[in-house]
């Protein structure tokens, strides 16, 4: 029986607006069949009530509205998580491989130390002068 399915449906929670009106005039009958009789107080009582309260007509709020938020929500949350995660990975990919000390020779970038240390020392070599031409220097200015 269709009502019957309409009922399990209703107390799952997945019926439409239009199909627990369909539900609430059938139990205002008077002929209702012996096994789902026992529905009809109850889904009498929310008739008396919706009139007691001025609520007799039907307001539409779909419910797939509060799902939809509530999937985007965890999405978006997700999505935050996920960039958090992927940001911080590749912060200390990028530290751990990264070499701590380099030297660029015409646009080549150096990484062995000992490299390093003989750029470094010719580079000091090339600009230091010796006592001579400091004194040189200053006594030239004056």
């Amino acid at each position: 029986m269709e009502i019957e399915k309409l009922i399990n449906k209703y107390f799952d929670g997945e019926t439409t607006c239009e199909e627990e009106i369909t539900i609430r005039t059938f139990f205002k009958q008077e002929n209702i069949p012996a096994e789902i009789e026992v529905y009809r107080d109850f889904f009498a009582y929310f008739n008396e009530e919706r009139k007691e309260l001025g609520t007799d007509k039907l307001i539409e709020t779909p419910k797939y509205h509060a799902r939809i938020k509530r999937i985007f929500k965890y999405t978006a949350i997700s999505i935050a998580a996920c960039l958090t995660l992927a940001v911080g990975l590749l912060g200390i990919y990028q530290h751990f491989d990264s070499p701590k000390s380099f030297v660029m020779i015409d646009g080549v970038c150096y990484t062995q130390k000992e490299i390093i240390w003989k750029e470094a020392i010719n580079s000091l070599q090339q600009v230091s002068m010796d006592e001579d031409e400091v004194l040189q220097i200053l006594f030239s200015e004056q």
